[in-house]
């Protein structure tokens, strides 16, 4: 697995709920660093059963400007970037499905996440700038791509230059 998060992380952990109603940790990092996004790998891969839910907290650092870290913004808030500034937490995995079918479902899954994610994303770019055309016609695509073609209207035609 690859934890990613940046200057804000201060506790990590990677829980699998599984079908029985266990529930397993797979990675904790109680301090976490900066620089210990890396791979993190088993020496014998854990067997999960369908059904099993992962889940990745991430507990974060008062805004002090402390420790290295740059100038704290204003509000810190969820944001996907380029930029280690752009604080935000992500969990990455390296799965094998037993068979074809099952990575057939998994890629579905994952592209109907993606696209459910997109919409939230563009639907809270749109609320805090309204005014962006670049924003609106991120949500009219965003909409279009999950098949909410009526929903997608009005924030392309916000979108369209007059």
């Amino acid at each position: 697995m690859y934890p990613h998060a940046h200057y804000l992380g201060k506790d990590m952990l990677v829980t699998a709920a599984l079908p029985d109603g266990s529930v397993k940790t797979l990675l904790h990092i109680p301090q976490w660093s900066f620089h210990w996004q890396q791979d993190y790998r088993y020496a014998t891969p854990i067997t999960l059963p369908a059904g099993t839910t992962m889940t990745m907290r991430l507990h974060v650092r008062q805004l002090d400007g402390q420790l290295g870290k740059p100038p704290p913004a204003a509000r810190a808030r969820t944001a996907f970037g380029p930029h280690s500034t752009d604080e935000m937490a992500e969990l990455g995995l390296q799965v094998l499905p037993k068979s074809l079918a099952d990575a057939a479902a998994l890629v579905q899954a994952l592209v109907d996440h993606d696209t459910q994610a997109n919409v939230a994303w563009a639907e809270q770019e749109a609320r805090e700038a309204p005014n962006v055309a670049e924003n609106q016609t991120a949500l009219g695509s965003a909409y279009i791509q999950v098949g909410r073609y009526a929903d997608a209207v009005p924030p392309l035609e916000i979108a369209r230059p007059p």
